[in-house]
């Protein structure tokens, strides 16, 4: 639960107007659940990962890196090339 509110709030803040959205596939048994990431970027009718471009699904794994490190801290992190898939619009958000 607070992995998903906070990638909420860090996928607003990184696609401005889009809503990102993390889902339980199978809620009633903890065990066996997935989760399935919905992604809509402004001006995207999708929310499936699979149609967006492919800075707009880095971005997206990053939110969901920093959303996890956010509910989940740690003393530090690293992360290597993050932004090596994105181009210049995602690059900015970034």
């Amino acid at each position: 639960n607070d992995v998903e509110r906070e990638f909420t709030q860090v996928f607003a803040t990184l696609f401005p107007g889009g809503e990102g959205r993390l889902l339980l596939t199978n809620p009633d048994d903890m065990l066996t659940t997935g989760i399935e990431v919905e992604a809509r970027p402004p001006d995207s009718s999708d929310s499936l990962l699979i149609f967006l471009p492919g800075g707009e699904k880095s971005l997206t794994a990053v939110a969901m890196l920093v959303a996890i490190f956010r509910a989940r801290p740690s003393p530090f992190y690293v992360m290597d090339e993050v932004e090596a898939a994105l181009d210049d619009v995602n690059l900015r958000r970034l």
